[in-house]
């Protein structure tokens, strides 16, 4: 696993505030990296060793707070060309691992409303590194939203504290759950959805093909990656179709997926909104019936429920908030 040097360099630079230093001896291991090489993630975690001693018990609040979009390379460019926190979201479901690939970023609807997660692949420094990115996060939804935007419900891993200040200035009004499966923040739908600015979507689109790129380099293309690339160019396909292209069985095609955190059901959800998204930009006036046969589905109804399912309202409510 690995992580962006800018990333690790922008953390050691916001903790002179805190009185933490880091060893000259680490601090110019991280420096040798260009921007355009990887830092393994043992880097990173020897970072997050030496300066965990020295910290209180939510200075990774603070780390977080003064962590900039900037500092977290093409990702903190497309949050920030984001026209809603929904826009935001997806960006940093796609693309945090361009970041780091310590930890898996989730979005879900919740009875409460939309549910923005992380569940971390490391032990080290767990809960400082945890509270930095919630924080962080945090810090990018001011930034989309331009507000001092409070969540819901902010949900931790770590057991309650007996100080609760450090939380409510950072978090505000939110309700405080402790102890959780994972750790998250949850958002209004009133707040998820509403556009704050406009920006231009062909440099934004222009953005996302950069940053697919860096993934591709990343990463070598695994089965989710091809079964992504056929169903963005025919999103029609159902199962068999696809298991047939990759000239495997359907059982075979769902079990390669499974260790991605993918059933074919989920990956093809998530490609169809995708490229529902830039077919609605490209294309205000494209019908219902049109949509619904370009994405496989037998009526319009059917389509209908996927579509309120992906963007939490009909095509016709849709089309009025655009022109909002």
């Amino acid at each position: 696993m690995t992580v962006t040097p800018s990333f690790s360099k922008a953390i050691v630079a916001v903790l002179a505030p805190s009185g933490i230093t880091v060893p000259d001896a680490l601090c110019q291991e991280i420096q040798q990296y260009p921007a355009e090489q990887r830092l393994p993630m043992s880097v990173q975690d020897r970072l997050w060793q030496a300066i965990e001693p020295h910290c209180k018990a939510t200075t990774g609040f603070d780390i977080g707070s003064r962590l900039q979009p900037d500092h977290y390379d093409m990702l903190g460019f497309l949050v920030l060309s984001c026209t809603r926190l929904s826009q935001a979201a997806d960006m940093l479901v796609s693309y945090s691992r361009l970041v780091g690939e310590g930890g898996r970023f989730y979005k879900e609807r919740t009875e409460q409303g939309w549910r923005l997660g992380y569940q971390a692949q490391f032990s080290t420094a767990r809960q400082l590194r945890l509270q930095a990115i919630l924080a962080s996060v945090l810090n990018g939804v001011r930034h989309v939203t331009e507000t001092e935007l409070a969540p819901l419900e902010v949900g931790m891993e770590w057991p309650e504290p007996d100080e609760y200040r450090p939380y409510r200035k950072l978090f505000k009004t939110a309700r405080l759950k402790f102890s959780q499966p994972s750790n998250y923040l949850v958002f209004s739908d009133t707040e998820w959805w509403q556009q704050r600015r406009h920006n231009s979507p062909e440099l934004q689109q222009h953005m996302v093909k950069l940053a697919e790129l860096q993934l591709r380099r990343l990463q070598p293309e695994t089965i989710a990656d091809k079964v992504r690339t056929i169903l963005q160019q025919q999103p029609w396909l159902g199962r068999s179709q696809v298991a047939e292209a990759l000239a495997m069985s359907e059982r075979h095609l769902n079990r390669k997926l499974k260790p991605y955190g993918f059933s074919f059901k989920s990956l093809t959800e998530e490609v169809k909104k995708q490229r529902l998204q830039e077919l609605l930009v490209n294309d205000q006036r494209i019908s219902q019936s049109h949509l619904a046969d370009y994405f496989g589905y037998a009526d319009e109804s059917a389509f209908a429920k996927a579509f309120k399912r992906w963007m939490g309202m009909n095509l016709s409510q849709y089309r009025q908030r655009e022109e909002q």
